[in-house]
């Protein structure tokens, strides 16, 4: 079976030469039996005002119904956990010293986000710019420690669950699977382990 993954911004990503009709473009290209997607399951069964990143609304469910390809919501998380995501954004630093080194470090980071993202041959999805986003994650995770284990260790951990049962339950079949470029350096060290599943990476 194949394993796709893509990597969404989660907002227009015109400007960096990949829109919505490009993206699809690079789905139809995958011929996904099943796509995998950033929307709890709870969410889209009581079909709340939030059903995942705005891509979704705008073209994934489009895309999904006018094909005949099946929607798995995989993304699993508590509302409390938004509360984490606003005490990631505070540091409590105990020195001028230390505030300027961390900002520094900080701007490195994302000026290699931005580089390695845009330079990508689609855009936010490469094995280059995974490996600046496990940087990124692990420089967070020291910072705020119990909110990046809430925020991502342990929401990626549930998404990892919910697409294995996807794959499990679908032997031979293409999935794909869209979530946030930051969740896509994990999900493939953990789907590369799989025997007999084709990792394809980037779509292209």
């Amino acid at each position: 079976m194949k394993l796709g993954l893509f990597g969404s911004l989660h907002s227009n990503m015109q400007q960096y030469g990949l829109d919505d009709k490009r993206v699809c473009e690079l789905f139809d290209r995958f011929k996904p039996d099943i796509l995998c997607g950033e929307v709890r399951r709870v969410d889209l069964e009581q079909d709340r005002a939030y059903q995942g990143p705005a891509e979704y609304r705008r073209f994934i469910f489009p895309f999904c119904k006018e094909r005949g390809i099946k929607f798995v919501p995989c993304d699993q998380f508590e509302d409390s956990d938004v509360e984490y995501v606003r005490r990631m954004e505070e540091i409590e630093v105990e020195s001028e010293d230390e505030a300027r080194r961390i900002e520094e470090e900080a701007e490195r980071i994302m000026e290699a986000y931005m580089r390695t993202g845009t330079s990508s041959p689609v855009p936010f999805n490469s094995d280059a710019f995974n490996a600046v986003v496990e940087e990124k994650q692990a420089f967070q995770g020291k910072l705020h420690p119990e909110e990046h284990e809430i925020v991502w260790v342990r929401r990626n951990n549930a998404i990892v669950d919910n697409v294995l049962h996807v794959i499990q339950e679908n032997p031979g079949a293409n999935v794909l699977v869209v979530f946030g470029t930051e969740h896509i350096y994990w999900l493939k060290k953990v789907f590369a382990k799989l025997e007999n599943v084709e990792i394809v990476f980037p779509l292209s």
